[in-house]
């Protein structure tokens, strides 16, 4: 199979109105929408840890004991702060700061690596299942549903994408 035929998957779930990932096909390669996905280079792994660090600030600000260890622990800590409403809507950078440590958290737990995704909307982080056109975004996981005022539960979040993820890899349309 050829597979430049085959459809990238992005799990879109920073536009999601209900918990259910959507698995939303791009068109395919020569066309408008064509996207470049390469590894991240030192700049997007120093950004990563730039978000991170952000996160660790706010949080120490108001739980001096809070440690960020990549694991469903650190989940908890970014549900005290959404609970808390500690940050607004219009903090989309802190706010995406969130979404960076669950990433962190996907690519620690799971076989998802970080990328970096290249079209004609920009440049962004992401993760990708390992031979695969299994792509999500986490960055914006959060950020999307705060600034739409919807519910985020993150833990359930994490837990649905895990799991749509390790149900599409094995699709024969997703193999690369």
């Amino acid at each position: 199979m050829n597979c430049q035929r085959l459809p990238v998957l992005l799990l879109l779930l920073s536009g999601c109105y209900d918990s259910t990932p959507k698995a939303v096909p791009q068109v395919a390669k020569g066309s408008p929408m064509e996207q470049k996905i390469r590894s991240p280079g030192k700049a997007d792994l120093a950004h990563l840890a730039e978000q991170e660090a952000t996160v660790v600030r706010l949080l120490r600000s108001r739980y001096p004991d809070a440690t960020i260890t990549h694991d469903e622990s650190d989940l908890h800590w970014l549900q005290r702060l959404i609970d808390e409403k500690v940050l607004t809507p219009e903090k989309t950078y802190e706010l995406q700061c969130l979404g960076a440590v669950l990433g962190q958290v996907f690519a620690a737990k799971t076989p998802l690596r970080w990328v970096v995704v290249e079209d004609e909307y920009g440049r962004e982080l992401a993760l990708q299942y390992p031979n695969t056109s299994v792509i999500v975004f986490p960055t914006t996981m959060i950020s999307k549903r705060v600034e739409d005022g919807r519910d985020v539960d993150i833990v359930p979040i994490y837990r649905t994408v895990a799991a749509h993820v390790e149900k599409l890899k094995d699709k024969t349309e997703y193999k690369r």
